[in-house]
């Protein structure tokens, strides 16, 4: 008789403690591959800037799932709790058609943030669907972990993958980034949100904007990550991306009766609104939040410059409670990549600034030569017209032109050592 394997117990709860999972497997099967998946129906149903998930054999049931809302996207059917709003996964395959059990032959792409103890379960290894985010998205903050790369598939794996530095080779369309108001909208068009710029960088104390607002761009808002278990839980992702907005800038562009709106206070004081209807993490107010700030899902935001928004986000590069993170190792990763981003933003800022001092220089140049051109030109004729007037002075003639034609070349041998200069 052959040793019976040895098995995991695998617990996944939402944030009410409504909805829980729990399900054994071989410990041979571990650990699970995770990915990020950033493709807009993950993100318009999450209001994540990116889904973290892993793809499992279905072990469940109809019957567990009974308690959940389903939601039948363009691409995906997701599933989350009709009390707190926790998306706790989705399929591909029509688990309706399928009863009273899913063949084993489907999949279930659960929601790795509300997996207990994630930390030994999951390994993340790719990410998915890169291309639709225009600007990289959250790819750009976890390159690799544990010192592994991971891959950046274009779309889904086995179609194609970027190279470092994509986003500098892709050709993009023309972005107007004046716009006055920024679109949120969820999967399904119950939430629908329109945002208006800062008003004005100071505070009433007139020191200076206050934490929650952009410390160098006064027209934008501020933009965090945060680990802490009742935003992972509730969004079903690892690390959820809020924007800080003036609550006095946003108005919902659905009268109550035709939103889909509903509010869950998951802790004293905070209240977090999802759609009813797909399941889509809005909005939170209150708790540890300033007052009159409503932190909105950055998922949510509709930005022709990229998913993260930098036409109107400006991104805090520390993770708000990372010390709650529930899988250490990723948010180890997290942190270090979005320092590392942070500064080479920082980097190709300065060599941009670099470039139009450069142009600067070389323009006020062609200046310097065409004004000396011209004072030339001004003094040949005037020698030329005295030369008419006092037939005798055409040995003067010919100085004149000596001195224009030395100053000439003086001025081009300036430009040219400035120009040798900025190319060392």
């Amino acid at each position: 008789m052959s040793k019976e394997e040895e098995t995991v117990e695998i617990k996944a709860s939402c944030l009410c403690k409504a909805s829980r999972f729990q399900w054994k497997v071989p410990k041979s099967y571990l650990p699970f591959k995770g990915r990020l998946c950033h493709c807009d129906s993950c993100q318009k149903s999450h209001g994540a800037l990116a889904t973290f998930h892993l793809r499992i054999r279905f072990a469940a049931t109809l019957a567990i799932l009974e308690p959940l809302v389903r939601h039948k996207g363009s691409c995906i059917e997701s599933f989350f709790c009709r009390t707190c709003g926790s998306v706790m996964g989705h399929t591909d395959d029509d688990v309706g058609t399928r009863s009273p059990a899913v063949p084993s032959s489907a999949h279930w792409t659960m929601s790795t943030g509300v997996i207990e103890e994630p930390e030994a379960l999951i390994d993340f290894y790719s990410h998915i669907y890169v291309l639709p985010t225009k600007d990289g998205g959250a790819s750009d903050w976890l390159k690799t972990i544990k010192g592994k790369k991971l891959l950046m598939n274009i779309l889904s794996e086995g179609q194609g993958e970027f190279p470092d530095g994509w986003q500098k080779m892709m050709k993009r369309r023309p972005c107007d980034t004046s716009t006055p108001t920024i679109r949120a909208r969820c999967c399904c068009g119950g939430v629908d949100m329109t945002i208006k710029r800062p008003a004005s960088s100071k505070s009433s104390n007139e020191e200076g904007p206050p934490w929650w607002r952009a410390k160098s761009s006064p027209d934008k808002w501020l933009a965090v990550n945060c680990a802490c278990s009742n935003c992972r839980i509730s969004s079903g992702c690892d690390i959820m991306a809020w924007a800080y907005v003036s609550s006095d800038c946003i108005t919902f562009s659905l009268e109550a009766d035709k939103s889909t709106i509903t509010i869950y206070e998951s802790s004293l004081g905070a209240k977090r609104g999802f759609c009813g209807k797909c399941g889509a993490t809005a909005w939170m107010t209150g708790g540890t939040g300033p007052e009159n700030v409503t932190a909105v899902s950055v998922g949510l935001l509709e930005d022709c410059s990229g998913s993260r928004a930098e036409n109107w986000l400006e991104w805090e590069t520390n993770i708000f409670f990372a010390e709650d993170a529930a899988h250490k190792t990723l948010m180890d990763a997290l942190s270090r990549g979005l320092r590392e981003w942070a500064d080479e933003k920082k980097n190709d800022s300065k060599v941009r600034e670099q470039m139009e001092e450069g142009k600067d220089e070389q323009a006020a140049d062609d200046d310097l030569t065409k004004n000396m051109e011209k004072k030339e030109l001004q003094k040949t004729h005037c020698a030329e017209v005295e030369a008419s007037n006092s037939p005798g002075n055409e040995e003067d003639v010919v100085k004149a032109k000596k001195e224009n034609t030395v100053e000439k070349e003086l001025a081009e041998n300036m430009a040219s050592v400035r120009i040798k200069e900025e190319d060392t």
